[in-house]
């Protein structure tokens, strides 16, 4: 669990991308039988793209597409254009998380509601979903019961909770306790 939440960190937190290809490809040597292995080769892949690397990016590829045919993964990189869907899909969950912090600073509750299911059901593993679940808390705080407030605020801390917005979710569950 550690090593592969180091390669998480130096690739997300730190961006020190050697760092995180060194500690990915050390997590699946050490640990090759672990299920997190064809994520953390696509995590590899994702990361030989953002470099532009693309001989490498290609090797982890086609590994998860020969040892993990059955995975997300492969589902996922064996779409011909999935660098371009995925770049496109970056600039929409961008765009859609702003239009919902907007919507959340202009009282429109139920867009905040709205875009958050979308983004859920679209963008399941996107970087700013805990964001999303964060201003549907807020926005649970101002709408309904303050249980129901508590509820949203763990659901996040539990699913996230390494989030810089977890930090102030549990912060604010603790004021309402």
């Amino acid at each position: 669990n550690a090593l592969y939440k180091m390669g998480t960190i130096y690739k997300d937190k730190l961006e020190d991308l050697p760092m995180a290809i060194e500690t990915y490809e050390e997590f699946n040597r050490r640990f090759g039988s672990d299920t997190r292995v064809p994520e953390a080769y696509f995590q590899l892949f994702l990361i030989e793209t953002r470099r532009g690397n693309n001989a490498h990016a290609e090797m982890y590829r086609s590994r998860i597409l020969s040892a993990y045919p059955n995975t997300t993964f492969a589902q996922m990189l064996a779409q011909p254009d999935y660098i371009e869907r995925f770049a496109l899909m970056q600039k929409e969950q961008d765009s859609l998380y702003s239009a919902t912090y907007e919507a959340y600073a202009n009282n429109n509750f139920s867009a905040v509601m709205n875009n958050t299911a979308y983004a859920r059901k679209t963008f399941p593993g996107s970087k700013l979903m805990p964001k999303f679940l964060f201003l549907e808390a807020l926005t649970i705080g101002k709408t309904q019961s303050s249980a129901n407030f508590e509820k949203a605020l763990n659901t996040l801390v539990e699913t996230y909770p390494q989030s810089d917005v977890s930090f102030m979710a549990k912060d604010i569950a603790a004021l309402i306790r």
